[in-house]
């Protein structure tokens, strides 16, 4: 049987496969490994998505030998054998071009042009010299734009491409904005109103503060001017219009998942990767779809979950903080891993001192889920705040409205070098972290990805 042809593939430079969004795929297939031939699939005409035909390649894949099926409307209806894809790490090449198993690190590296398998989480109030040095030592640095104005996030980009010419993520927020709700926003204030008296604060005077808005037009112009290489979401993603913006842009799309569910509902909107966000990670929780806070899934029961339901790559996120949770997680079918608290003892993270003080001594069991900050669940230490309001108050506005009446508390705490009254974000491997520079902790965690890729 003749080797098959892609009659109108395009090269994505995604983590997808190597086709164009929906390429007319011909007759035959033939999947080669190093040469041989793996597996031989019949293909009728079909019009598929990349995501449908990655899942396929990966299913199909799975045991050497003949395996045929047909793709009918780019659905597949073969069901080899189950293979986790933490197994699954040797390249392919389909009719001379290279593919990876989406399980694999080395097709994270290939198609990013970064020496680690490792992201640094986008977390708003580091510095930008976080991301650089990030980036300078082999990760992949990440920029917070989620609470920036078109300009702030355009300045970041640009002192950003001054510090280093490495690859880089800028990330979003993509949740709905609630509805004007006057009366929840007065029993919040009324429930603030002790503290108002206490540090001697006007609550009639004007909050000017930085608000989280979800990603929309003109941020999406911006992204199509400065065309950062990744573009991460969190709380779902942008409208289709937009998304394809993106895309057309040049830029890899990621995106967090919490549970299978949005895990399948991302990849069949065409992401490039997924973000398993256990519910170790601090800050927000990147739900969609679901607001069952006290359901959330463990990293390391949430990635092999995901790894075996979807056909994309997996990156690990939440209690990764040491070499053992990069092994770990990669062993479990994750293609990268994503790396926030143990970036915030760095000094290049510049946080204020009593978040640093906080993490110092931060223990296992000092981290709750709390809506008080902001209105939606975030990971966090427990700070005088959180332990009198909360966790989870049910006065607490819609996102992102309860952080406004709390800001002038905020400010009056920190200005007594207090961080009781602050958003002390924190995953539950704080105590594993190190004081170190950023490329030190970028080094020693990429090296641990290393040590298991030339295992494996």
């Amino acid at each position: 049987m003749t080797a098959g042809i892609l009659s109108n593939g395009r090269e994505r430079g995604a983590f997808g496969m190597a086709v164009g969004e929906a390429g007319q795929v011909g007759k035959n297939l033939v999947v080669r490994a190093y040469g041989s031939v793996e597996t031989l699939a019949h293909i009728g005409q079909a019009e598929m998505h990349t995501a449908a035909f990655s899942r396929f390649i990966r299913r199909a894949a799975v045991e050497s030998g003949r395996l045929e099926t047909d793709l009918i409307a780019g659905k597949s209806e073969f069901k080899p054998n189950d293979m986790t894809t933490s197994r699954m790490r040797r390249p392919l090449s389909i009719n001379g071009a290279l593919l990876m198993f989406v399980s694999s690190p080395e097709y994270f590296l290939e198609h990013l042009g970064v020496a680690y398998p490792l992201i640094q989480a986008p977390m708003l109030g580091t510095r930008i010299a976080l991301a650089a040095s990030v980036c300078e030592a082999g990760g992949l640095g990440s920029l917070a734009c989620a609470a920036s104005s078109v300009d702030q996030a355009r300045e970041q980009v640009v002192a950003l491409r001054q510090q280093t010419a490495k690859p880089f993520a800028v990330n979003f927020f993509c949740h709905a904005e609630p509805a004007p709700d006057a009366r929840r926003d007065a029993a919040w204030l009324a429930r603030l109103m002790p503290y108002y008296r206490e540090f001697d604060v006007d609550p009639s005077a004007p909050i000017t503060m930085s608000r989280r808005a979800p990603f929309n037009g003109a941020m999406c112009a911006l992204i199509e001017e400065v065309r950062p290489p990744v573009v991460s979401f969190h709380f779902g993603l942008p409208e289709e219009k937009l998304l394809a913006r993106v895309r057309a842009a040049g830029c890899l799309v990621l995106a967090s998942a919490t549970t299978v569910r949005e895990a399948r509902w991302l990849e069949a909107r065409g992401v490039d990767a997924l973000i398993a966000q256990g519910a170790e990670a601090g800050g927000h929780r990147g739900m969609f779809l679901s607001d069952a806070v006290a359901s959330q899934i463990g990293t390391f029961a949430l990635v092999p979950q995901i790894a075996d339901a979807v056909g994309v790559p997996v990156i690990a996120a939440g209690g990764i903080a040491d070499a053992r949770g990069v092994a770990a997680a990669l062993t479990l079918g994750a293609s990268a891993v994503q790396v926030g608290t143990a970036y915030l003892k760095c000094p290049e993270a510049g946080i204020p001192a009593p978040h640093l003080a906080a993490l110092r001594t931060a223990q296992d069991e000092d981290t709750v889920l709390t809506n008080v900050f902001t209105g939606r669940p975030a990971r966090g230490l427990l700070n005088r705040v959180v332990r009198e309001l909360g966790p989870l108050c049910a006065d607490a506005p819609a996102f992102p409205g309860a952080a406004v009446a709390l800001q002038p508390l905020r400010l009056a705490a920190e200005a007594t070098r207090s961080g009781e009254f602050s958003p002390l974000w924190s995953g539950q491997a704080a105590a594993l972290s190190q004081e170190i520079s950023a490329r030190e902790l970028t080094q020693l965690l990429g090296k641990a990805a290393a040590r298991f890729r030339a295992a494996g």
